[in-house]
């Protein structure tokens, strides 16, 4: 993982750790996992992976993938009354 503001992701992390919202047993798995895909990418040198063209290419299928909703009543998909968690992601450039 290689956020874009590092410290502010482990703010995130013990905010959410703090209100519970996560998990410490949580964290320990997604840490096993990654240790299990880094010893599978054992072989692989960190510098042969560019970075910038890889953030790029993220934007570039984060940009591809996105649906735009328009605010008009009943064209977003969820019944009244449900409780649908919903990522909203302003992109500024």
């Amino acid at each position: 993982m290689h956020p874009q503001d590092p410290d502010r992701s482990v703010e995130d992390i013990i905010s959410a750790l703090k209100d519970q919202v996560l998990s410490h047993e949580k964290i320990d798995t997604a840490i096993s996992r990654i240790n299990t895909v880094k010893k599978r990418l054992k072989g692989i040198n960190e510098h042969e992976i560019d970075y910038a063209k890889h953030q790029i290419l993220a934007g570039q299928i984060a940009d591809m993938s996105i649906t735009q909703v328009k605010r008009k009543s009943g064209i977003f998909p969820i019944a009244v009354g449900k409780n649908i968690p919903v990522n909203l992601t302003i992109l500024t450039r």
